[in-house]
């Protein structure tokens, strides 16, 4: 059945998080877009900003994955 989240999370705990992840990158790349069309301040600054918090996210979202990998290699 379609739209069921709690089977979905059965078959893969980590699905979402790295769906909202993706989804939020969309929605943060529009945004600035948007941003510097309407208020273009400096480049350099928006691309500070913008990674940083891409790195942040990304981190969240695929954290767990760094800690397994890890956890099996030593």
């Amino acid at each position: 059945m379609r739209g069921d989240l709690d089977k979905a999370e059965m078959f893969n705990e980590y699905g979402l998080r790295i769906f909202l992840f993706f989804l939020f990158q969309l929605v943060m790349r529009i945004s600035n877009i948007i941003y510097t069309i309407r208020k273009p301040l400096s480049l350099r600054s928006i691309i500070m900003i913008d990674s940083s918090i891409a790195i942040i996210t990304f981190i969240l979202a695929f954290g767990q994955f760094f800690i397994y990998y890890l956890k099996n290699i030593f």
